[in-house]
């Protein structure tokens, strides 16, 4: 991991090595922070071990991010792509879109037009129409007040 981790995570000032400790009192969690993650006998499995990375990642990177937030999702699906293949990349992807969640970079720039029937460019046609109608009609009470002042 250490061209990757070097190119992409290391910032001055900040060891650019991760200590992993054994997790002992930690019976229910695994955690991570910047130059250390703990696991568990139960979460040394590379999913959880990726998981714990990327909190390390993300406060390198983006040190007020939330927990959970964007840009950890992001360094996420990054590591996973990177170690556990594009298909468990691409799985897990889906299910962060399924549940909506949001992943830095991900969000959409351009806003697509929605696709309107027949029956709803008519309607929308004499919308148009009758406000047209009403601002001739207001135009014309402001013209007579202006005139009869």
């Amino acid at each position: 991991m250490s061209d990757h981790w070097f190119r992409h995570f290391s910032k001055s000032g900040i060891s650019n090595y991760i200590r992993v400790g054994d997790g002992r009192g930690r019976w229910r969690t695994a955690c991570g922070s910047i130059n250390e993650i703990k696991l568990p006998k139960f979460a040394r499995d590379k999913i959880i071990i990726l998981h714990e990375i990327a909190h390390s990642a993300t406060l390198r990177t983006h040190p007020d991010a939330a927990w959970h937030g964007p840009e950890f999702c992001f360094n996420f699906l990054m590591l996973v792509g990177r170690w556990l293949g594009k298909e468990m990349k691409e799985e897990l992807w889906d299910c962060m879109r399924a549940h909506r969640v949001k992943v830095m970079g991900s969000e959409k720039k351009t806003r697509r037009k929605k696709q309107l029937s027949s029956a709803q460019l008519a309607a929308l046609a004499r919308g148009r129409e009758r406000l047209r109608q009403k601002r001739e009609a207001a135009d014309k009470v402001h013209e007579f007040q202006e005139n009869n002042v």
